[in-house]
């Protein structure tokens, strides 16, 4: 099974977040749009997990929200990835938050005896919007690039629990379950 730790987001700021992001919806754009119910944070990506690892990757993620209380995460501005030149996914960004990296770097260093190495890139917190499609144009993505600046939206939510998720594959994109809930703060 194909698993990540995320934070997931109350229902109130994804109905937000994608009603200021719908004028990027536009049809010339060949963007596939996250669905709202699927926006989060990925902390960590774990790739391929044998279901036997299940219950020790949740004991890592337990022990590490143990040490960390409930916090508040600002997200807005949006911007591209790899690079303007070159976008593949849109994304919302996230406020520097020094909890969410050090929950990151935490969860990192304590999966690796797990069998799961550190990411070689730095980690860069964002809500993923939208996915570019394959053999898109530079001139059909330009109208949604060209709105990016424009959308000046913000909002923030209160971050409970770090969740571990299931990510399954079907015709329509990827679809997420929680399979494990670790609240923050509780021992």
């Amino acid at each position: 099974m194909r698993l990540f730790v995320a934070m997931n987001f109350d229902e109130t700021v994804r109905k937000n977040v994608a009603a200021a992001t719908r004028p990027l919806h536009v049809p010339e754009a060949r963007v596939r749009w996250v669905s709202p119910r699927l926006f989060h944070i990925t902390v960590n990506f774990l790739g391929e997990v044998h279901e036997g690892q299940v219950e020790d990757i949740a004991d890592v993620v337990d022990g590490v929200a143990s040490d960390f209380r409930p916090f508040e995460i600002g997200l807005g501005g949006l911007g591209v990835f790899p690079s303007p030149t070159r976008p593949r996914t849109i994304w919302m960004g996230c406020a520097q938050q020094p909890a969410l990296e050090l929950i990151q770097n935490q969860l990192a260093e304590r999966l690796v005896p797990l069998g799961f190495e550190p990411e070689g890139r730095r980690f860069n917190p964002h809500v993923t919007i939208g996915r570019v499609k394959r053999n898109t144009t530079r001139g059909q993505l330009d109208p949604v690039l060209q709105r990016l600046d424009d959308i000046g939206f913000e909002t923030y939510d209160f971050i409970e629990s770090l969740d571990l998720m299931k990510s399954t594959m079907t015709e329509s994109g990827s679809d997420y379950e929680c399979i494990h809930k670790s609240m923050l703060g509780v021992v």
